[in-house]
């Protein structure tokens, strides 16, 4: 995958909206495939738009008591809830979520097999869990390169 400097900034600066340190701290002879950490303690290697493909959308959610909702990501790091209220907030990474069900957006149990690095269609369908969800704006910005 080539990554092109625009995509860089495009990617740091969705990085700073979020408040994510995610910091590359090994880098390969490829530009493109580099060492991530998430906010949350796990790490990553791959491509800057995987990294943000994996630790912004959602992968799945979980219901807990008292009627709380949290979405969380392919590293199964909670990254927003939504209270019994309706108010939704950035969740924290470190969190240990007790729900009491589970459900997965995509994945080779549920009928979406593809992940949304492999499918521009799967992103969509993220990109509508999230608006669905309450987060009025996208995590992940449109970059250009191969797919």
């Amino acid at each position: 995958m080539y990554i092109n400097d625009h995509d860089v900034l495009a990617l740091d600066a969705a990085a700073a909206a979020l408040g994510l340190p995610a910091v590359p701290f090994r880098r390969f002879r490829s530009a493109a495939l580099l060492y991530w950490a998430t906010p949350g303690g796990s790490e990553f290697r791959g491509s800057r738009r995987e990294f943000w493909q994996r630790v912004a959308l959602p992968y799945g959610r979980w219901d807990c008591a008292g009627g709380r909702a949290v979405l969380f990501n392919k590293f199964y790091e909670p990254i927003w809830v939504r209270w019994p209220t309706g108010e939704v907030r950035r969740a924290d990474p470190t969190e240990w979520v007790r729900w009491r069900a589970q459900s997965w957006f995509y994945g080779r149990c549920v009928a979406v097999p593809l992940p949304p690095w492999r499918s521009g269609r799967t992103e969509q369908l993220c990109l509508a869990i999230l608006a669905d969800f309450g987060v009025g704006w996208c995590a992940v910005p449109a970059v250009g390169g191969a797919r």
